[in-house]
């Protein structure tokens, strides 16, 4: 009965150190071998409704690791790789699925998470709106143009035309008012 006793008391030992150990290792290869992983898409500025790809990837080429997306606390996918970046296609529709997106590498129970992610949403300019306002004197003619585009995102740069050639150089303007360019033909 004693030698029975010693035995579940040296397994019971054993396996103890076992799990420390195996704590201690994750802890080792956490900080060693194991860094944060990279999250980055080729787009960094999309429009509503345009796909993109994000990349996940681990400088440890040589481990078999398990590549998580989330955005905000939503889980959107999961890949296994070795070697190679995770590739999660998305489709940004709303402006809050702009991020922020965070990456997860786990390698058994060791798991480090990327810094966050956000995509610029940015909204197409509509067609601008042309107002001309001439004064007529007796030797010359003073033109006033007033160029408007209602949606887009700011900033918005206007250059005026004429006959396809342009005629003043880009007019930014960091507010939803018009750009105005004068000038005066004789």
């Amino acid at each position: 009965m004693w030698s029975h006793l010693n035995r579940l008391l040296f397994w019971s030992i054993f396996s103890s150190v076992t799990c420390r150990k195996a704590v201690l290792d994750c802890e080792a290869m956490k900080t060693n071998e194991f860094p944060s992983p990279c999250l980055d898409s080729k787009t960094k500025v999309v429009m509503k409704g345009q796909n993109v790809s994000m990349f996940c990837s681990h400088k440890n080429k040589s481990l078999q690791i398990t590549y998580s997306l989330f955005r905000r606390k939503t889980h959107l996918g999961t890949q296994d790789g070795k070697g190679e970046p995770a590739i999660f296609n998305l489709s940004i529709t709303e402006a809050h699925e702009s991020g922020p997106y965070k990456c997860k590498a786990q390698v058994t129970s060791c798991s480090k998470y990327s810094r966050d992610f956000s995509f610029t949403i940015v909204d197409p300019v509509t067609s601008p709106v042309l107002n001309i306002m001439v004064i007529q004197t007796e030797t010359d003619r003073h033109i006033t143009l007033h160029c408007l585009s209602v949606n887009g995102s700011l900033p918005i740069n206007y250059t005026f035309f004429e006959n396809h050639v342009a005629i003043s150089p880009a007019i930014s303007k960091y507010d939803r008012e018009p750009a105005e360019f004068n000038l005066t033909k004789k």
